[in-house]
């Protein structure tokens, strides 16, 4: 068993991916998963870079430049993996999901009147993306509100709607 595994009713189960665990089994293995952390300010702004009594501008620059490479280097990676995840499952679902939530959208928020048929639809896609991405976040604080990190599937499909909704802005459709 690896440490991403836990067993569960005599059965190995990924930590990420428990839809076939039993209930009780699953909340208890996304809380082995995702344990309680505690956010100390010191910690926090130590991980910020923040300047700390008796460090030097020098060691401080070098750090921040090196951090920012860290973070460069770990996003180039990260968006890498999520093209190589993402664009199959855009192409293979396509985008008519984001077409009828578009009209409703449309129906529901207020739309100036001067805008072509096109217009209306892109805001319609756009919105719709939205309105999905508030759903993630509502499910990322109901696990935040148990005391817990929530599942990495959350932030994932955050960050693809958050691409969408920048691809519609750029070229009025997702695919």
């Amino acid at each position: 068993m690896t440490d991403l595994t836990r067993e569960c009713c005599g059965t190995e189960y990924n930590a990420f991916h428990t839809d076939s665990c039993p209930k009780g089994e699953k909340r208890r293995l996304e809380q082995q998963a995702y344990p309680k952390r505690t956010w100390t300010t010191a910690a926090f702004m130590t991980g910020l870079g923040a300047s700390t009594p008796g460090s030097d501008s020098e060691a401080r620059e070098d750090t921040f430049e090196a951090r920012v490479e860290a973070i460069s280097d770990w996003w180039t990676s990260h968006v890498a993996a999520v093209i190589e995840k993402t664009a199959p499952k855009a192409v293979e679902y396509g985008a008519s999901d984001l077409d009828l939530m578009g009209q409703a959208m449309q129906a529901s928020l207020p739309i100036p009147a001067e805008w072509t048929l096109e217009e209306k639809a892109e805001f319609g896609r756009y919105a719709a993306c939205a309105f999905y991405a508030l759903g993630k976040v509502a499910r990322i604080f109901g696990a935040l509100e148990q005391g817990r990190l929530p599942n990495p599937d959350s932030e994932f499909d955050l960050e693809v709607y958050s691409i969408m909704m920048a691809r519609i802005r750029e070229t009025g459709r997702w695919v």
